[in-house]
């Protein structure tokens, strides 16, 4: 294809390792069926590339192997990304997505906060926690999650009610002093979004 002859005359012209190139070749040639060849392409550079510039081919290998179907394939590139770039939220997110589709929630929150911590406007990392920890039934950490959540964009107006819910748990209470006026906030967001929210007006 046109794409694929595009980016191997990049990669020619830039050189070997060079990580724009590589993947722009290798998931041309991905688009065109011809995945071993675009895996060849990702592994070569991969064994050209000093390891803790590694991660970005790692992460092109993972993407490959999901799109195959290939979990556990992709669960290893996506850890050896990870191992090469210990800060690639990127890395984080699909890690916690992954563990999430094994049903291994306590590590996929794990994965997940991670990557709040790294990168705090990542707001799909935060979603992803905040359901995680309320499956696995922890008030204190959802409460945190929560709080990061809704310090950065606006959210719907259920979330700031599930917010000003965890608001009165006694282990929130005893654990955060700032717990009523944080509620005090949400409320007035929420009856602010939503005037028909009782439960809202309620409580204010």
């Amino acid at each position: 294809s046109e794409a694929a002859k595009h980016w191997n005359d990049v990669l020619r012209l830039r050189g070997e390792g060079d990580v724009e190139a590589t993947l722009g070749y290798a998931a041309a040639l991905r688009e065109m069926g011809q995945v071993p060849l675009a895996r060849l392409v990702l592994e070569r550079a991969v064994n050209r590339t000093p390891r803790y510039e590694q991660a970005p081919f790692w992460m092109g290998l993972a993407a490959l192997e999901a799109e195959l179907g290939h979990g556990d394939a992709q669960l290893r590139a996506l850890e050896t990304a990870l191992e090469s770039d210990p800060d690639l939220v990127e890395g984080w997110v699909q890690l916690g997505s992954r563990r999430r589709d094994d049903g291994q929630a306590s590590l996929a929150f794990a994965h997940f906060d991670r990557a709040i911590e790294l990168d705090p406007s990542r707001v799909d990392a935060f979603d992803q926690a905040v359901v995680l920890a309320r499956e696995l039934e922890l008030p204190l950490e959802e409460f945190r999650v929560l709080v990061g959540r809704l310090e950065n964009e606006p959210a719907p107006t259920q979330t700031y009610m599930r917010a000003v819910g965890l608001s009165f748990h006694p282990r929130v209470v005893f654990h955060h002093d700032d717990a009523a006026r944080l509620r005090r906030t949400w409320l007035e967001i929420a009856v602010q979004q939503d005037p028909q929210e009782q439960q809202a007006h309620l409580l204010l």
